[in-house]
């Protein structure tokens, strides 16, 4: 029998992740996950007053150690998930 393959788990809110359907310099840029609409990952740029975009949920990432960044508009306030501030 074949191996059971998992569905990625659905990033939290305010989450850090990484976004691989923009990369500068060839890296990921990091982004904060808002939620999941019609099938696809709203995310906004992480300390930017851009608008969020829409882009495929396999196309997102939590950095490691996973981080939080609520309220991130304008400037980046990271956060460990059960940690201590980044």
């Amino acid at each position: 029998m074949p191996d059971v393959v998992r569905p990625q788990e659905t990033p939290q809110r305010h989450q850090v992740v990484r976004d691989f359907s923009h990369l500068v310099d060839g890296e990921p840029t990091e982004c904060v996950f808002v939620e999941v609409l019609t099938g696809k990952a709203v995310v906004r740029p992480l300390g930017l007053p851009t608008p969020e975009r829409r882009i495929d949920l396999d196309l997102v990432k939590p950095v490691e150690p996973p981080e939080l960044a609520p309220g991130t508009c304008g400037r980046p306030n990271r956060q460990r998930i059960g940690g201590m501030s980044a």
